[in-house]
């Protein structure tokens, strides 16, 4: 079904998507959970490898320098392709979906799955 999946970062949401996968019986081997701010708390509560999820953070800081350094892109081209927060004028319209909509439906996913 998947290849790998990868989330960048480790918060509410990736949460929620990794109960999903988990509960569809993908394979913890095939996640990786890349979070910046170093939280292996949700690498650790889904049985996830840390340190697989280490190596694929260290694999990203390289190729991201090698683009940077090491390419033909000049560092304004490289910077432009980095999504600093794409979304952040939006950003309160989609806590407030979340909040309303996928929270339900997490619930109603969860009732069905565990009966």
């Amino acid at each position: 079904m998947y290849n790998n999946v990868i989330f960048i970062g480790g918060g509410r949401v990736t949460r929620i998507l990794l109960k999903g996968l988990i509960s569809q019986n993908v394979l913890p081997e095939k996640i990786r959970v890349i979070d910046p701010n170093k939280n292996t708390s949700v690498v650790e509560e889904f049985g996830l490898d840390t340190a697989e999820n280490k190596s694929s953070l260290h694999e990203m800081l390289v190729a991201s320098s090698e683009l940077l350094f090491d390419s033909q892109y000049s560092t304004e081209e490289v910077l432009n392709m980095i999504p600093a927060r794409p979304i952040e004028e939006e950003e309160e319209n989609f806590r407030r979906i979340f909040d309303n909509r996928l929270t339900g439906i997490y619930s109603k996913l969860t009732k069905k799955y565990n009966n």
